[in-house]
């Protein structure tokens, strides 16, 4: 005889997916931290007497966790990039540098892109 089904058997593959995901995702953001520490290093000024250079992946919303991320810091300044995007993309999207000028309680420095 088979055992009875359980509620969580039609859920099992979708843990699965989630979690294949979860490291994709995880696996593209250490690449992009990656490559833009190479860039940065390749820039002139930027070398190990100059700063420090640092990189670190971290879960959840992107505008908490820069701000959570400047509090354990102790940071002066948040240097973050604009998307550009206009008012409709913005109130679908949201804005996370507008979330991190709100509500960071250090000074916050918003980059533009080079397009538009």
């Amino acid at each position: 005889m088979e055992p009875p089904l359980t509620t969580a058997e039609p859920f099992v593959g979708a843990v699965d997916f989630y979690r294949e995901t979860e490291n994709a995702i995880r696996a593209q953001a250490e690449t992009a931290v990656q490559q833009a520490k190479e860039r940065l290093r390749g820039q002139e000024g930027i070398g190990p007497a100059e700063g420090q250079i640092t990189r670190e992946v971290l879960i959840g919303s992107p505008a908490r966790r820069i701000v959570e991320e400047a509090q354990t810091w102790k940071a002066d300044l948040i240097v973050i990039g604009s998307h550009g995007y206009g008012f409709w993309e913005r109130m679908m999207l949201g804005s996370v540098s507008q979330s991190v000028v709100h509500h960071a309680s250090c000074s916050v420095l918003v980059v533009r892109t080079g397009a538009g």
